[in-house]
């Protein structure tokens, strides 16, 4: 979206012009667009341009990139002047109730100090990390790169806490309404609050293992605050992840106050742990040196070595004491497994408490998609179908609410979601994916190639297997597909189509391995900003590129690591079955039947992998793999190592303390491993981590389908569904307790009910319902009437031929046929001189023939003339001899006149 605006800020600026302005050039583009534009405004003026524009709400990104703001309301300036101290300003505006209400940054409050300046201390593990000098009035504390504190771990925010000097050279804790906190000296710090610190307060940002300890000037010797002023380092951490989802602590009010006895109680475990830490590497070194060749980690881990991986980093906050003079508990001392795995889950954020299996099919799931809301899930199968679930609406037996079978005969091999959710990718062993809406309706079918043409470039779509399939993570009418036929496709659904109103794609990317030559592509991904592209080859290469358009050739890769997987079943490499970019886009992972997982740096793919993790044997072509939302753990389904036993869902750290610590030991074992699939010899197959709800769904090989999660840690997903019970259907059998007002249907009670009719109707709606059954003809009849098919059965004309015709007439005689109706009665009224009534009685109309009736209607009429006396007279006259008159002469032939 935001195209032509777009491309209208760039006609400009290409020009380099030195003053720009700008007329609202953020409207109409989203939060990420518009950020963008407003840094590559910010760009420019930093090369010397004056950039001046007008804006409309802005973020608090968009808003922190400019230098000078002039705010309006209803034609009146409010505010001219610097950017960052617009805030302060409006809150002076303010009343004093509301200024109170508004809780005005610590700047507003906080006095400038003069040295001697207070300090933070650094410790990390016990040792001494560094020292921070608090020089300014406010020393804010956060994620963002801008704090003058930048503390780089996942759970602190981006803007967490701020220490700033009172009136009287005072030193206070601001901390921020973050979901996990800040606690001072074990002691949950209010949000708002002004919270003293002392000399010697120890500070702890959310879940870093650091904490900061308080040195007051009046405290410090002179050679340690002259020490002060020297430049440190001020940030720690690997910049990996992105922040989670802020909640409110519901739990910070509840923590116990910390004790003396507890900071004793507390420096005796870490002293322990030290010395286990101590046994932990000398057992791992004489491994090492023992068998220097990695054997695959089997999930019967010892149960005390699992502790004292997950106490190798420190803990998070004071251990609560059952008493106060209590001496602290063995918690590092885990009786069976089972705590340990539990423990393990728990400390690395691993939402594997809890279990729901949902209804699946019979056959191996070859694919799990689910929408950016998490509410509803697509699970595909190996029986050509994709079962569609949707949490809220579901009960805890956890049905689908519908299926539909894609392509008849062809197995779902990928699913994608839409950023919109409102409609997913389908791809198919068959050579053209479809696109339907989120209730399972076809949208759009995918045009299939031309075969007879070897250049895939000039083809507009797949001509052989589809292997998989990735919705564009922004952008809701493009999508991506990958090929048997060695290329990548980008498809736009609002361009153009063909026949039959098939879609056409004209931006192809073709595959090529090591010797130029075609090679199909097994697998494919988009980046996380939507700007690259990456697949997995059969040869065992990863390759990458960057979207361009329709105009580049893609000729070559950006990036590609040639021999990314060994070779395995093909001879010409392992087939790449999953690649998949981690969140921050800058890594890589792949997964081949080698039954390695890999780890790349985008930037140096060419020089090897960052990590590797063995003895992941995939089960199926499908065998995919998942990180976790902020990128700092992977996990991938194994298969068992026999037909006996059961496969298992590893999760493996990318990064961090125990990442470092496998390294060292001579290779990487997962964190987790979890037992996974019902049956023997069955594992996992494809595995997704959902960003929003924190669940992980797992679809094994036996049909299984599981949604993990913790309630501590997901939220909706299945916690909405496994409340909800099943409320059955109950039918009257008895008609007894009914009243007299009551009307009662009686199709609807049992004795009367045609079950047969309505399992018909409901067939026939289904069959209306689907695209593809509406619109296909009525077969004829398999035997009878030639030419008829099952639908005119149901006519009048078809059930009296059924009833009265024989089934074929071809070796029966016409003529005799007809002459055996001559010497019967004709039913019919086609004689004249009869008809039959509605009873079958016969009723005679005319016993004469036509000549006699009209011979008998003349006598009639004759005899009705008679009667009259008029006529008869008249009559009479006529018949007598007429007299001639005196005077007439007869003529020459002695006739009178008048005579004949």
């Amino acid at each position: 979206g935001g195209e032509r605006k777009r491309l209208a800020i760039a006609l400009e600026v290409v020009a380099a012009p030195r003053v720009i302005f700008a007329d609202e050039p953020t409207t109409g583009l989203d939060s990420v667009l518009a950020t963008t534009v407003v840094r590559l405004l910010k760009g420019l003026a930093a090369k010397g341009a004056v950039v001046v524009c007008s804006i409309h709400q802005p973020s608090q990104r968009c808003f922190d990139q400019f230098d000078d703001a002039v705010l309006l309301s209803r034609g009146e300036t409010v505010y001219h002047g610097p950017a960052a101290g617009a805030a302060a300003a409006l809150l002076k505006r303010l009343p004093d109730g509301h200024a109170a209400a508004a809780a005005p940054p610590a700047e507003a409050w906080a006095a400038a100090p003069s040295p001697p300046f207070h300090a933070l201390e650094h410790y990390k593990d016990g040792a001494h990390a560094g020292t921070t000098t608090l020089d300014a009035a406010a020393t804010s504390v956060g994620r963002d790169a801008n704090a003058r504190l930048a503390l780089l771990h996942p759970t602190v925010s981006r803007d967490h806490a701020a220490i700033c000097y009172g009136a009287d050279h005072a030193l206070f804790l601001v901390a921020r309404e973050t979901s996990y906190g800040t606690t001072v000296n074990g002691t949950a710090a209010a949000p708002g609050a002004k919270t003293p610190l002392p000399d010697g307060a120890e500070v702890r940002f959310a879940l870093s293992s650091r904490r900061y300890v308080v040195r007051l000037a009046a405290a410090r010797g002179a050679r340690e605050v002259e020490m002060a002023g020297a430049d440190l380092p001020v940030a720690f951490g690997s910049g990996r992840g992105a922040k989670p989802k802020e909640k409110p602590d519901a739990h910070a009010a509840t923590k116990r106050p910390r004790s003396e006895d507890a900071d004793a109680a507390r420096a005796a475990l870490a002293e322990r742990r030290k010395k286990r830490q101590a046994e932990i590497d000398a057992l791992a070194k004489g491994m090492v040196e023992a068998a220097p060749t990695y054997t695959p980690w089997a999930p019967g881990v010892a149960a005390a070595e699992a502790a004292a991986i997950e106490d190798a980093d420190d803990a998070d906050g004071p251990m609560p004491l059952a008493k106060a003079d209590a001496p602290a508990p063995e918690q590092e001392e885990v009786e069976d497994e089972g705590d340990a795995v539990a423990l393990l889950a728990k400390r690395w954020a691993l939402p594997v408490s809890h279990e729901v299996a949902l209804a699946g099919p019979d056959k191996a799931v070859s694919a799990i998609a689910a929408d950016p809301s998490g509410g509803r899930v697509l699970v595909g199968s190996l029986d050509y179908k994709v079962r569609l679930y949707d949490f809220g609406g579901m009960d805890k037996r956890h049905r689908p609410f519908r299926e539909i079978e894609p392509e008849e005969g062809h197995p779902v091999v990928a699913l994608s979601y839409a950023p919109s959710g409102d409609r997913f990718l389908c791809c198919t062993g068959s050579a053209q994916p479809q696109i339907f809406d989120r209730d399972g309706k076809f949208l759009l079918k995918f045009n299939r190639g031309d075969p007879y043409v070897t250049d895939m470039a000039r083809t507009t779509g797949h001509v052989t297997i589809v292997t998989g399939g990735h919705w564009h993570p922004h952008e809701k009418m493009r999508c991506l597909t990958s090929g048997m036929d060695g290329s990548l496709r980008l498809w736009d659904l609002c361009g153009k189509t063909g026949l039959r109103d098939f879609l056409l794609c004209d931006h192809t990317i073709r595959v090529r391995d090591g010797k130029a030559k075609k090679c199909a592509a097994t697998s494919c991904a988009y980046s996380p900003d939507g700007g690259s592209v990456a697949c997995g080859a059969a040869d065992g290469s990863v390759q990458m590129w960057r979207v361009r358009g329709r105009a580049h050739n893609y000729l070559r890769p950006d990036a590609r690591a040639a021999t990314a997987h060994a070779k395995g079943t093909d001879a010409a490499g392992a087939v790449v079955s999953a690649v998949m970019f981690s969140p921050d886009g800058r890594s890589l992972a792949s997964r081949s039947d080698d039954g390695y997982v890999r780890v790349w740096d985008l930037r140096k793919m060419a020089k090897g992998p960052v990590c590797e993790f063995g003895g992941v044997e995939p089960r199926g072509l499908t065998a995919n793999l998942a990180w976790r939302p902020d990128g700092a753990v992977l996990c991938a389904g194994a298969a068992p190592e026999d037909r006996r036993g059961k496969g298992r869902l590893d999760f493996f750290s990318v990064g961090g303390e125990a990442h470092e610590i496998h390294r060292e030991a001579g290779g990487y074992r997962p964190l987790v491993s979890l037992g996974a699939g019902k049956k023997a010899g069955a594992g996992p197959v494809v595995v997704l981590w959902h960003e929003r709800t924190k669940h992980v769904f797992v679809g094994g090989s036996d049909g299984s389908v599981a949604a993990l999660y913790d309630p501590e840690l997901s939220k909706n997903g299945a916690l909405l569904s496994v409340k909800r019970d099943h409320a059955p259907r109950h039918f009257a059998t008895d008609t007894a307790h009914v009243d007299a007002d009551k009307i009662m249907n009686p199709n609807a009670l049992p004795m009367y009910r045609n079950d047969e009719a309505f399992r018909k109707r409901g067939q026939y709606s289904k069959m209306r319902n689907d695209p593809k059954q509406s619109r296909k003809p009525d077969p004829p009849l398999s035997q009878g009437q030639q030419g008829r098919n099952e639908g005119a059965r149901s006519t009048f004309c078809q059930f009296f031929l059924e009833r009265n015709l024989p089934s074929s007439i071809r070796n029966e005689d016409p003529r005799e046929e007809l002459l055996k109706y001559a010497d019967k009665e004709s039913i019919f009224r086609t004689d004249a001189t009869f008809y039959r009534d509605a009873s079958g009685q016969r009723t005679d109309v005319a016993a004469s023939t036509l000549e006699q009736a009209e011979s008998d209607f003349v006598e009639d009429q004759k005899k009705l003339l008679d009667q009259n006396p008029a006529r008869a007279a008249v009559r009479n006259a006529q018949s007598k001899p007429a007299t001639p008159a005196p005077d007439e002469k007869p003529d020459r032939g002695g006739k009178r006149r008048g005579e004949a």
